[in-house]
C-alpha cells in the first residue's frame, strides 16, 4: 500500500477508540487543528478512472447496469478493489484493481471513484 500515489493517510481515531478517547483527543489538539472528514472520502473524478499521466486504466471488469450505491457497495466490500466507474446515462459499473488509479480521463460521459487507504496513525 505504501507505493499507492492515490494514498491518503489519516488516523481513524474515532473508530478505534471510541467516542470518549475521541474527545479526549479532540481536547489536547490546538483550536486550529479541525477535524476532517475529507481524509475518509473517496476521490471522485471526471472520465473514466484514468492513471496519474491520464491514460486510462484497462484493468478490471464490469459489473453491468447498476446504481451508483451498488456499485460503491461492490467496490467498497472487495479488498483488491481500489477504483470504480459509472460509465453512462444506464449506469454501467466498472470495478479496477489497478493500485496505480490517481484521476479520471476528463471524459464527461464518466464518473471515477477512487478508495481511499486509510491507515491507523498507531
Amino acid at each position: 500500500f505504501l507505493s499507492r500515489p492515490n494514498q491518503w493517510i489519516s488516523c481513524a481515531r474515532a473508530e478505534l477508540l471510541g467516542a470518549e478517547s475521541t474527545a479526549a483527543l479532540d481536547a489536547a489538539q490546538p483550536a486550529s487543528a479541525a477535524r476532517s472528514e475529507e481524509a475518509y472520502a473517496w476521490k471522485k473524478a471526471v472520465g473514466l478512472c484514468a492513471f496519474a499521466d491520464g491514460s486510462e486504466i484497462t484493468s478490471g471488469f464490469s459489473l453491468g447496469n447498476l446504481s451508483l450505491k451498488e456499485c460503491h457497495e461492490s467496490c467498497r466490500s472487495q479488498l483488491s478493489c481500489t477504483a470504480y466507474q459509472m460509465e453512462g446515462s444506464v449506469g454501467i459499473c466498472y470495478l479496477h484493481t489497478s493500485i496505480y488509479a490517481a484521476r479520471g480521463s476528463g471524459k464527461t460521459d464518466a464518473t471515477c471513484y477512487i478508495k481511499p487507504v486509510l491507515m491507523s496513525c498507531g
